[in-house]
């Protein structure tokens, strides 16, 4: 099966101003984006409902991609293409789904939710969340926060 919006020739300043403009109809504001080149990716980020939201958008590096400079160049250019086109098609499913009362902003944003310090939730808490399921028990959160739960007794 073929990758969402494989192929796509809209460009990416459309697929930008498509997520702008969805979001603002939902009421975010402070849009923003900025780049990084190793790893190559785009921070994506707005606030709305009084909390900043941050979403990472990995970019391909290049080298996974083979032909000619020119072939290497269309398939980079593609593929930069296809990641903005998802990452709008993920916005307007979680936006669409919290207008028509099927979750709520908070359930739908809270892994890219900032919090204060500038690490998302996800970002604070996956690890801890990864190792309660692998011992089959609740998460501490302590460790994380500097301390360590109580004891049992």
């Amino acid at each position: 099966m073929g990758k969402y919006a494989e192929g796509t020739s809209v460009p990416i300043e459309r697929s930008q101003a498509e997520i702008n403009k969805i979001l603002t109809r939902f009421g975010a504001d402070q849009l923003a984006q900025a780049s990084s080149a190793s790893p190559p990716a785009v921070l994506m980020g707005f606030r709305a409902k009084g909390r900043l939201i941050r979403f990472h958008l990995p970019m391909p590096e290049g080298k996974e991609f083979r032909g000619t400079p020119l072939q290497v160049e269309k398939l980079f250019a593609g593929e930069c293409r296809r990641r903005w086109r998802a990452l709008l098609l993920v916005l307007k499913a979680k936006l669409e789904a919290v207008d028509s009362g099927i979750t709520t902003f908070e359930q739908e944003f809270y892994a890219n939710t900032v919090l204060p310090g500038g690490m998302t939730i996800y970002e604070m808490t996956h690890k801890e969340v990864n190792q309660s399921l692998t011992q089959g028990k609740p998460p501490s959160f302590g460790g994380m926060l500097g301390f360590a739960p109580p004891e049992k007794k």
